[in-house]
């Protein structure tokens, strides 16, 4: 045989290790509601302007930081308010109901007749979100300076970015005897969560595993369990963004 024929022959049987072969994509509607609150916001509370930014991860834990600046007028005193906040929370959801808990810690100034005093404050709300009514409901707490004030809180979030849907794209390919492959979770907001997918052909079922890539936070945590006879999705059950989803 020719070296040189039977070099390149080698050279073919290695490549074949590492073919790859498309094998399927799939679309499918998650059943359920999944929200995200991540963003930034922008309010203006009586001359003072608030700024502040959100995340909300994979397990559905939210972060943030803003600040608020302007003029109030209280008693006919003029004051001058700065504040810097952390914002702290989580999301998680149910059957029909999501649960939005959301904390904002602030140290401040208020200057007044020439004198500045620093103060701390925090707003706390306690909410649920009616899936189907597509509104958001609970209590709003301020604590600040010794004063405390509970108000009840209520947001139509039809007109809202979002409506709770998400629509799962999931590709699969072999790979060293194996199927694997990607999935993207996309939020009616167009927040995208990015899996890594591993499957398995069942007797009379393909078994999907989708979690959520490590280095990602608005990913890391999300999973799910998908199974599919033919096209057909028959059986999704995990958690995104820290809310249970489950079809069957």
């Amino acid at each position: 045989m020719n070296k040189v024929c039977g070099f390149f022959i080698f050279l073919g049987c290695i490549g074949l290790c590492w073919t790859t072969v498309q094998a399927e994509s799939f679309t499918n509607e998650i059943p359920g509601y999944i929200w995200d609150i991540s963003g930034d916001y922008e309010e203006d509370l009586d001359g003072v302007s608030l700024e502040y930014s959100v995340v909300q991860d994979g397990k559905g834990k939210l972060s943030g930081f803003g600040s608020a600046d302007g003029i109030m007028v209280e008693d006919g005193v003029t004051i001058g308010i700065h504040m810097d906040f952390s914002v702290m929370g989580k999301v998680k959801g149910k059957d029909e109901v999501t649960y939005l808990k959301q904390k904002l810690l602030a140290r401040g100034t208020a200057t007044a007749y020439g004198q500045t005093i620093n103060f701390k404050a925090s707003v706390s709300m306690v909410a649920e979100i009616d899936n189907i009514e597509q509104a958001m409901s609970g209590t709003v707490t301020v604590k600040m300076m010794g004063f405390k004030e509970t108000e009840s809180y209520y947001e139509d979030l039809s007109s809202e970015d979002m409506d709770g849907s998400a629509v799962l794209f999931t590709e699969l390919w072999e790979e060293n005897g194996k199927l694997v492959g990607d999935a993207v979770i996309e939020l009616s907001n167009g927040r995208q969560i990015r899996c890594a997918v591993k499957a398995k052909e069942l007797v009379s079922a393909l078994k999907i595993q989708a979690k959520g890539l490590r280095d990602d936070l608005d990913s890391k945590g999300s999973k799910l369990t998908i199974l599919y006879a033919g096209e057909d999705l028959i059986f999704l059950k995990g958690k995104v963004s820290g809310q249970k989803v489950e079809y069957n």
